[in-house]
């Protein structure tokens, strides 16, 4: 029986610092170390592995801690030796080994073994070797990859995370940045987290990848430069963090040493990958990998195997993404295989292949969007790729013979730069046209886009750009770039206030594109602008009928479809006008649905703007100016003018604002509306909590018991929800061509011809 535990004194047990942070990694990690005989804790060089390991066995449940440091062993069979020695048998005659069994066999110890990856097939021996001989030992490793024994528990351990915040209150309970201010304040006295400077020390964590080791080195510097110059100087990180301590591993004084400590760890191959996964930005797929950085010394079928190599010794970090697996470089990582990358003289050709292979990505998924094949998908994979494609695009504009390319790629997006980065969409089109002044297709879609977002962004509508595409495509005989300038002259002519002329380009618009087919997205969007135009008319019964020929056809189509949105704004909007106010708020709340998933904010700001005023209309007050809160919030963000500044919503939301402060009084109103200003940042919360609040009670009346069955009742509750026929079979575990029938059934049930006109008379049939 032990009496005493024993703790030997051993340096790295002497912890001169605090541990911040990880703390749900660190009980995990002393509840495994209860069970489990051997833990591998993995990830890249700086990440804190080293640390937490520490922490960790400082608090196991055992008799002894043996820290066995191989950062320094250049000979790995010296791994043995290495071990005896920490063990206290170097003077041991004989097999190290035989020593270390012999000494081992009836402890109770954790053996920590720190920085394995120069060594891991001998570090697999010895931990193989002494778990079979020595019952009561358990073994904690760290390495940059897993050792690769049975039974072996591998805990990969990242970066600190730095997510977005809004609050100084956030940034202080962050552990990356109460980490910077605990090194900061045991060199700098009186530093301070404060409504000053929190907002960089952010900033500054998260260009930082949150590693700890790199945040010790930044924030060693406050003794010499103030915080703004530390963050200015970024864009060198290597030659600003080299100021570690300097009783530490040599690999942890700078954060070059940290970076190249991995390096050399890795083989020719893997050494040569790395420097031309640099080329990308951000998360990207493996097929982009084939496809890029296939070339002399790397062959396409050597890829998947390289970089499975990578990822294994935290090289390459991998993520489950809307899309499948991704892969990332840490920008640390990235940024010394660029500096590699353009040593060899790559990069050129190397940026070239990245412009190409995502070019050839745009063109695929504009064609899905445009067919409304999958259109959420093709909406997805380029939020995906977000990064890559700005990469691309900022290469072409600064990069001569490259200019064409870049318009390519520009107007490519432009189903992506619609719905949610208009104002970026604009800049980059404004940068190729200039780049590219002669005649072409690209250079006329690049026109109407040009046109078509500035009108989305709030300044006076410019339709010039979208004439010249038209006469562009009068001239050649391009009916859709000549139906996107139409489309784009009617948006232009309703911001101006012209509602006839706007009614006039969208019904040609709405033709153009039904003469190469009907049912896209142009000639969808066109009939909801044709339609929007009716109603600001004062002729809402066509609006209405307009909006639902449009929800016909896409309710006729499979897939989810962005369009949807805008077309059921326009029917809650018909509604609205109508004074049908449960009905307006069905459809406004369908579309609310709709923009969620395409995570389209400017049509969802649009749509709390109208519930807001069906809500003002309800008497709802408080909850009227809550959802104004909300969209005002939606607007800020995206930097655009409220409402586009369109005049006829304008006017509309002016009259309901002064409706509401008079019947709340100035301060009830402001508080109402901070109350939505508040709420998350995340559009989907928002679209949660918007769909969460009172509903309409107007238009109720008796009703006699339902026709509809339980099953019926469940595919209508989904149906309203904006889900396809596709969505609902998987909901509910049954067939597709099932969940069609039932949709059929139901309809003809209630005399409806509409998807949209279920939903809103499920929304009354609630409420009555």
């Amino acid at each position: 029986m032990r009496d005493q535990r024993t703790r030997p004194s051993l340096p790295l047990l002497a912890r001169t610092t605090r541990f911040i942070g990880r703390t749900a990694e660190l009980t995990s990690l002393r509840t495994v170390l209860t069970t489990a005989r051997l833990i591998t804790l993995t990830g890249p060089g700086g990440v804190g592995k080293s640390r937490l390991a520490l922490e960790a066995a400082c608090q196991a449940n055992v008799d002894g801690v043996v820290l066995v440091r191989l950062d320094t062993v250049s000979d790995p069979g010296q791994v043995a030796a290495v071990t005896a020695e920490a063990l206290g048998l170097g003077n041991t005659a004989g097999e190290p080994m035989t020593a270390i069994i012999a000494h081992l066999r009836d402890k109770n110890l954790l053996l920590l073994l720190d920085s394995c990856e120069n060594a891991v097939p001998e570090c697999g021996h010895l931990v193989r070797t002494v778990l079979a001989a020595a019952p009561d030992v358990r073994v904690l490793a760290t390495s940059q990859r897993p050792l690769g024994q049975p039974d072996e528990l591998v805990s990969p351990v990242g970066p600190l995370p730095v997510p977005a915040i809004r609050r100084l209150a956030e940034a202080r309970n962050l552990d990356v940045v109460k980490l910077f201010a605990d090194r900061a304040q045991a060199l700098v006295p009186g530093f301070a987290i404060t409504d000053d400077n929190w907002r960089k020390l952010v900033e500054l964590c998260r260009r930082l990848d949150g590693i700890p080791l790199a945040v010790e080195l930044a924030a060693a510097w406050l003794r010499v430069v103030p915080l703004d110059e530390v963050l200015s100087r970024m864009d060198d990180r290597f030659e600003l963090l080299v100021r570690g301590t300097r009783d530490g591993p040599p690999r942890q004084r700078s954060l070059r040493a940290a970076v190249k400590w991995s390096f050399d760890l890795c083989e020719e191959p893997e050494k040569l990958l790395w420097s031309w996964l640099s080329v990308f930005r951000g998360t990207f797929d493996l097929a982009a990998a084939e496809a890029v950085c296939a070339g002399e010394g790397i062959r396409p079928v050597d890829v998947p195997q390289l970089m499975a190599e990578l990822v294994e010794k935290s090289i390459v970090v991998t993520e489950n993404g809307a899309t499948g697996k991704r892969y990332r470089l840490l920008d640390a990582l990235r940024e010394y295989g660029g500096n590699l990358l353009h040593e060899s003289h790559m990069d050129a050709e190397l940026s070239v292949r990245h412009v190409e292979y995502y070019t050839r990505v745009a063109e695929r998924e504009e064609a899905k969007s445009w067919r409304g094949e999958d259109e959420l998908g093709a909406f997805d994979k380029i939020h995906a790729e977000l990064a890559n494609m700005r990469a691309a695009l900022e290469y072409c504009a600064d990069t001569p013979g490259q200019e064409a390319a870049g318009l390519r790629l520009a107007v490519l997006l432009h189903f992506y730069w619609l719905p949610s980065c208009r104002a970026e969409g604009r800049r980059w089109v404004i940068r190729a046209l200039a780049r590219n002044p002669g005649p072409g297709r690209d250079r006329a879609m690049g026109l109407w886009m040009s046109s078509m977002l500035a009108a989305g962004t709030g300044e006076p509508p410019d339709p010039e750009p979208a004439r010249q595409a038209a006469a562009w495509a009068v001239d050649n005989h391009d009916e859709r770039v000549l139906a996107h300038a139409l489309i784009t002259l009617a948006k232009c002519a309703s911001q101006q206030g012209d509602q006839e002329a706007a009614l006039a380009f969208a019904e040609d618009a709405a033709a153009s594109f039904a003469a190469e087919s009907t049912g896209t997205s142009g000639h969808l969007l066109s009939l909801a602008m044709a339609g929007q135009a009716q109603i600001w008319l004062g002729h809402v019964d066509a609006g209405i009928i307009t909006a639902e020929r449009a929800l016909a056809l896409i309710d006729g189509q499979a897939g989810e479809r962005r369009v949807r949105a805008y077309v059921l704004l326009v029917h809650g909007l018909g509604h609205l006008f109508a004074g049908d106010l449960p009905h307006a708020e069905a459809s406004l709340h369908q579309a609310l649905r709709v923009a969620d998933r395409f995570r389209d904010r400017f049509c969802a700001a649009l749509l709390l703007e109208l519930l807001a005023w069906v809500a003002a209309d309800l008497g709802q007050n408080p909850w009227a100016a809550e959802l104004l809160g909300m969209s005002g919030r939606l607007w800020s963000q995206l930097g655009e003018a409220r409402l586009f500044r369109a005049e006829p919503l304008m006017r509309r939301r002016d009259r309901h604002e002064q409706r509401l402060k008079v019947a709340l009084g100035e301060a009830g109103y402001e508080a109402a509306v901070r109350r939505g200003i508040d709420h998350d940042d995340n559009l989907g919360a928002v679209v949660r909590r918007a769909l969460s609040g009172p509903r309409s009670k107007a238009g109720r009346v008796a009703r006699s018991p339902s026709p509809l069955t339980e099953r019926e009742r469940q595919v209508a509750a989904l149906t309203a929800e904006g889900m396809t026929n596709r969505e609902i079979a998987a909901v509910l575990g049954i067939a597709q061509r099932t969940a069609e029938t039932h949709v059929d059934r139901i309809l003809r049930k209630l005399g409806l011809t509409s998807r949209t006109q279920l939903a809103a008379w499920l929304s009354a049939d609630k409420a009555g």
